[in-house]
């Protein structure tokens, strides 16, 4: 009877106790098991080891912590046992918030992230320097403030497949920034609710992504409702030459101009895109491209679009070539170019494509 009382009483008290988070610093290497681990300062996969985390796992910061890869990391969870890397939850000054996951450039290439969730981080979410895949993953609440790319920055060739990169803010690049001379591959994705904010006069460029130099190849995704304060609500483009196809751009507004894509000094492709209900207060509610850009846009569909100032469907000037086949363009508004908005020194070829129903002053 003294047995049972005791074991009773052993049960209750398991019962009201919760097991303490195990805390993790500096190197790790191995396999860390399926549990909550509070990072008290940074943590390092060194160059040559491996750590493998279990689905399931928590990785929360109690402070301005980074979690860095030179190494090889395999972070594999699944729907149902997600793996997550967060700050801890206490309320924290900006100062102390943490600080993502960051892969080197001399990462293993190999590594891999699955059915992870990364969160509210002052600065961005996922910062991919090499090759890295990442799928099947949930970034949210990057606050890269006057920074680069609020979700993810990237400057490597990585792979980023089947990803909702949502509700994050940065200076340039609110979803994504690439900025360097390199391709990755983004297939799959919905990038949504992203902004890009304007300070002392500068930032505010690609509510949804942001590109400079570099030539992302991007399929079948979806980039709506981003918003930037200046140029770009859903892409904007410096010197880049993206080949974007199949890919849904719609809902996006700025300030500016290029509520869709703004292009300047770009070289992209558009093929059987949709650009569609997207905003500017200045000039190309769906598509602005100037300044010595030469944009390739074939079985596209572009509707619905409104610019405060010229070109609703798209706007186009300073010495940029344009060429259009097979694409239709209704419904845009503008007080001059509902549809389309050619400057002095710009051209345009337009072939087998339909254009009707939109509403302007001059212009087509």
């Amino acid at each position: 009877m003294r047995f049972r009382l005791l074991v009773c009483m052993l049960l209750i008290i398991m019962a009201g106790t919760t097991l303490a988070q195990e805390e993790i610093s500096g190197n790790l290497d191995g396999v860390l098991e399926e549990d909550e681990y509070l990072m008290t300062a940074n943590c390092f996969i060194q160059a040559g080891d491996s750590l493998i985390i279990e689905p399931g796992t928590i990785i929360l910061s109690e402070g301005r912590f980074y979690f860095i890869i030179y190494g090889y990391l395999e972070a594999i969870g699944t729907e149902e046992d997600t793996i997550y890397f967060s700050h801890d939850g206490e309320e924290q000054q900006w100062w102390a918030y943490w600080m993502g996951v960051y892969f080197f450039a001399n990462a293993d290439d190999n590594s891999r992230m699955e059915y992870c969730h990364i969160s509210n981080s002052y600065t961005a979410a996922l910062k991919l320097y090499n090759d890295a895949t990442i799928d099947h993953c949930t970034i949210t609440g990057g606050d890269a403030q006057n920074g680069a790319g609020g979700g993810i920055l990237v400057q490597g060739t990585a792979t980023i497949t089947n990803c909702t990169i949502t509700g994050n803010d940065a200076g340039y690049g609110g979803g994504i920034c690439i900025n360097a001379d390199v391709s990755p591959v983004i297939t799959n994705c919905t990038i949504t609710g992203n902004t890009a904010n304007s300070s002392w006069n500068r930032y505010g460029e690609g509510g949804g992504i942001y590109v400079i130099n570099g030539s992302p190849i991007i399929t079948g995704c979806k980039i709506e409702n981003n918003d930037a304060e200046r140029d770009g609500g859903g892409i904007y483009l410096s010197n880049a030459a993206p080949v974007i196809t199949g890919t849904e751009i719609v809902d996006n507004s700025c300030d500016d101009d290029g509520g869709g894509i703004y292009g300047l000094q770009s070289d992209a492709e558009l093929y059987s895109c949709i650009i569609s209900e997207n905003n500017a207060s200045g000039a190309g509610g769906g598509l602005c491209f100037i300044d010595n850009s030469d944009p390739e846009i074939e079985g596209c569909l572009i509707s619905g679009n409104s610019a405060n100032s010229d070109g609703g469907g798209i706007f186009i000037d300073d010495f940029t070539d344009m060429e259009i086949d097979k694409t239709t363009i209704s419904g845009n508004d503008a007080p001059d170019g509902g549809g389309i908005f050619i400057g002095e020194d710009a051209e345009l070829e337009c072939i087998n494509s339909i254009l009707e129903g939109s509403t302007n002053g001059e212009g087509l």
